[in-house]
């Protein structure tokens, strides 16, 4: 009898188990903050960590497409600095010889066969720079709430309407609105998320990397289009210098917030599709260091 009743007891438990892992526990929400872009990496022992003076050696980078957007042939560029005279046989730059769609990859060959002729007495450390320049970009989607209040029975218009992001560095962190008077204000939040910098679209990688200072200039800023049926107004700047502020659905901004106002006198309740359209020059770098010692 008690062994029955213990048979019985485990199985209930081994049911509210069941039934709490299916609906008693709430699902983490799907992060819609999907970073991407182009990741570059030293390949391991090439170049390897230490070497003498003579030895000859390989510098191979692998360059992979973490994101959704496509790298055209040609379009990006690879800068190896902080070598010198210190090392022979060394490319200064390269760019992609394949189109770099999502999830493909390319290895760059800087050096076959580098090495060092210099004279010394101790060991040296080098501090190789590698700066990765390209143009990226991606999309955000939203449904906006077109309502005179919160209390439309329609839609709501409180809370982040950001639906989906695409895989990319830079990112659409909210869309918000707010009624102001008889207008509905939207306000999207452009973020960096990678470690690198980013430029307008029209940048020049080796302007950039010669630190030009009209293309310095562009830095912080990105093209935003912004595609929505309803009659918006956005704050942006214009997408050359002096970069004064106009009203209008495409332009230059700033990272940080971007305010979009309309009229909603005599409009009906509804829901609209709001998307925002990135494109920009991404500009990211890594390093690795070198010791060479003598023979």
């Amino acid at each position: 009898m008690k062994t029955l009743l213990s048979i019985q007891l485990s199985f209930i438990l081994l049911l509210l188990v069941l039934v709490l892992g299916v609906t008693g526990c709430p699902q983490q929400q799907q992060s819609i903050e999907n970073f991407g872009g182009l990741s570059a990496t030293f390949v391991s022992n090439a170049p390897p960590l230490n070497v003498i003076i003579n030895q000859a050696f390989p510098i191979y980078v692998d360059i992979n497409n973490l994101g959704d957007a496509n790298v055209n042939t040609n379009s990006a560029k690879f800068y190896l600095s902080g070598i010198g005279k210190n090392l022979e046989g060394v490319k200064a730059s390269l760019s992609n010889t394949n189109l770099l769609d999502k999830g493909s990859s390319e290895r760059l060959d800087f050096a076959s066969a580098a090495k060092s002729t210099l004279e010394l007495s101790n060991p040296f450390t080098l501090a190789m720079l590698l700066t990765s320049c390209y143009k990226y970009g991606g999309k955000a989607q939203a449904d906006i709430c077109i309502a005179s209040s919160n209390s439309s029975k329609i839609c709501s218009i409180s809370g982040n309407k950001l639906n989906s992001n695409s895989a990319e560095p830079i990112q659409i962190t909210s869309v918000t609105e707010e009624i102001s008077g008889s207008n509905l204000v939207v306000s999207f939040i452009i973020s960096n998320k990678g470690t690198g910098e980013v430029y307008l679209p029209d940048s020049d990688c080796d302007k950039l990397q010669a630190r030009d200072i009209n293309e310095v200039l562009k830095n912080g800023k990105v093209k935003v289009s912004i595609r929505t049926p309803e009659d918006f107004k956005c704050k942006v700047q214009s997408l050359v210098a002096p970069y004064s502020t106009i009203e209008t659905l495409e332009g230059a901004s700033s990272l940080g917030t971007v305010s979009c106002e309309k009229s909603i006198l005599g409009e009906s309740d509804h829901q609209a599709p709001f998307q925002v359209v990135l494109d920009y020059v991404y500009v990211g770098s890594i390093s690795q260091s070198l010791v060479i010692t003598p023979s």
